[in-house]
């Protein structure tokens, strides 16, 4: 702990020196880096500082009601250099959707709480056991004794319980809720965030999750359950990123289901696969194996190659890591994928493996 808040101070100060600063996040936007970078950058602003924020990808719909969340500008068109870059919620350099960080500073502040972070920055502040980067934003704003309104506690609030997914994770002990009480007092509505947040679905999106629902596969008696969102249903759909949030989540939800697996397919090759676990399954160490990571229960990965073979090795290999590994009552053969779910997919090695990490 020591260790930590010697780190914060080090931040602290860095920020203090720097005559600029751009803070950055991860690719595919969620409560969690919107709501950390919209805090951070509006505490900073508030306390005199000149900031900028910006994200590879746009702020989806469903996140703009966040206070600054109009702000946040296009990476790929900032074309100056920043005395100092704070990167958030970010596990590697390719997750913030660049594979430089030094075109944009020459010193880089790395913000996280995935286990899997690759320590990239020159300073790096990580809390792995904490369920959000949002409490390590709102930790340092605090120890920086940096202005604070309900703006801030609105986006604080929205990163937490994001990422616990509405209180409900295993990480969410008692720290989070005294955080959540703070917020509140200072302005957070609970209300109107889960509102906005959980109660505010494009027809799209529930239309991909009843497809996706309706096809499930469930091997071993539904003890792991997977998915697929496919470039055809998208088209027919004409659904948008965004439309395919959230499904995942409802397929842990299943009674019985202790591991989900989403196989979301992109229309530049590649397969988003999303991991989620109930209560024992570390699915961090099973991202692990296709170049991804995340969190004991909520992990991802991006891997390029042919969906059908990509289905067939995750869950080929899901299936025999939990029977090796837990005594979950898997029996020989049942990762055979062939007797299991609707499709007839057969085992095959797909070719390329991209790092990304989930959550």
């Amino acid at each position: 702990m020591q260790e930590k808040e010697l780190i914060k101070r080090q931040i602290i100060k860095k920020i203090k020196t720097a005559g600029d600063i751009l803070i950055t996040s991860h690719i595919m936007p969620d409560g969690d880096n919107i709501g950390s970078l919209c805090g951070l950058t509006t505490a900073l602003k508030l306390s005199g500082y000149k900031v900028d924020c910006a994200l590879f990808d746009a702020v989806p719909d469903i996140l703009k009601f966040l206070p600054g969340s109009s702000e946040i500008k296009k990476l790929g068109e900032i074309n100056k250099k920043y005395d100092l870059l704070i990167v958030l919620d970010s596990s590697s350099v390719d997750r913030t959707g660049v594979t430089d960080l030094s075109k944009y500073s020459d010193f880089v502040i790395n913000i996280d709480h995935h286990v899997c972070n690759d320590n990239f920055g020159n300073i790096n502040l990580l809390h792995t056991n904490y369920s959000a980067t949002a409490q390590i934003v709102f930790e340092l704003i605090k120890k920086a004794r940096l202005k604070f309104n309900p703006e801030i506690a609105t986006c604080l609030y929205c990163g937490l319980m994001t990422d616990t997914v509405g209180f409900q994770t295993s990480n969410t002990d008692e720290n989070v809720f005294k955080m959540a009480s703070y917020l509140v007092k200072y302005g957070a509505n609970p209300n109107h965030i889960s509102r906005e947040m959980f109660q505010n679905k494009s027809m799209k999106n529930i239309i991909m999750i009843g497809k996706t629902l309706s096809a499930l596969n469930f091997i071993d008696n539904g003890l792991i359950c997977w998915g697929k969102v496919d470039q055809k249903t998208i088209k027919e759909v004409g659904a948008l990123p965004t439309d395919c949030f959230g499904i995942v989540n409802q397929m842990v939800s299943i009674k019985g289901v202790e591991v989900a697996i989403l196989f979301n397919e992109k229309a530049d090759g590649k397969t988003i696969v999303d991991f989620r676990s109930k209560s024992f399954i570390d699915v961090n160490k099973i991202a692990n194996a296709f170049g991804g990571g995340g969190h004991m229960r909520a992990s991802g990965a991006t891997i390029e190659g042919n969906l059908t073979d990509i289905i067939s090795e995750v869950v080929n290999f899901s299936v025999e890591h939990i029977k090796t590994n837990y005594h979950t009552g898997l029996m020989k053969g049942t990762n055979n994928i062939e007797s299991h779910g609707s499709g007839k997919q057969k085992g095959s090695k797909t070719n390329t493996v991209v790092k990304s990490v989930g959550i």
